[in-house]
């Protein structure tokens, strides 16, 4: 179902760029529904095109920064599309693949140098700037850490345990093979 929503999402005018977010990002085994960050120009542009997409049953909301829609695919799910500037992708994406875990954790790092983390960019408190990053490397490096990934982002201590040098293994789709009967005679 999500590589038809990726489908369609490449497909449309005014998306600069996009990505999954949430438990679908996190690889959990089971989501309740499907978030997707979308960074853009055109907001409405983008909205009117993904209200129309075929397999919507149902439009949830329709506003400046989100879209909330039910899809009839093989299954109803709730589809949850966030519209932002291509500034706010990075902190965005961070900010809604969580886990509220990772999350409550991030904050805390930021709150001990001052900072406040919001899905718009990293603020200092004391001035009220907002930092903007290119990626989430580049959130991540602003603390001091490496990019950890969104699979293990989950109760917050990988933020302390994490290292870049860890290798994780990469499941792959499989093609199934016949199986043979063999002739032992």
């Amino acid at each position: 179902m999500a590589e038809r929503i990726d489908h369609a999402l490449e497909q449309m005018k005014g998306i600069i760029r996009f990505s999954r977010a949430g438990s679908l990002r996190r690889a959990r085994e089971t989501v309740k529904d499907l978030d997707y960050i979308i960074a853009t120009s055109d907001p409405e542009q983008v909205r009117e095109q993904l209200v129309a997409l075929d397999d919507v049953k149902d439009v949830i909301a329709s506003g400046d920064t989100k879209v909330s829609v039910i899809l009839a695919l093989d299954f109803e799910i709730s589809v949850d599309f966030r519209l932002v500037t291509t500034d706010q992708f990075a902190t965005t994406l961070h900010h809604f693949t969580g886990s509220k875990d990772h999350n409550i954790r991030m904050r805390q790092l930021a709150k001990e140098r001052g900072e406040r983390i919001s899905e718009y960019g990293v603020e200092t408190i004391e001035t009220g700037e907002v930092k903007t990053f290119e990626d989430e490397a580049a959130f991540y490096a602003h603390f001091q850490l490496p990019l950890i990934p969104p699979e293990i982002r989950e109760t917050g201590t990988e933020i302390d345990t994490y290292k870049e040098s860890m290798q994780f293994v990469e499941l792959k789709r499989y093609q199934r093979r016949p199986s043979y009967a063999l002739d032992m005679e």
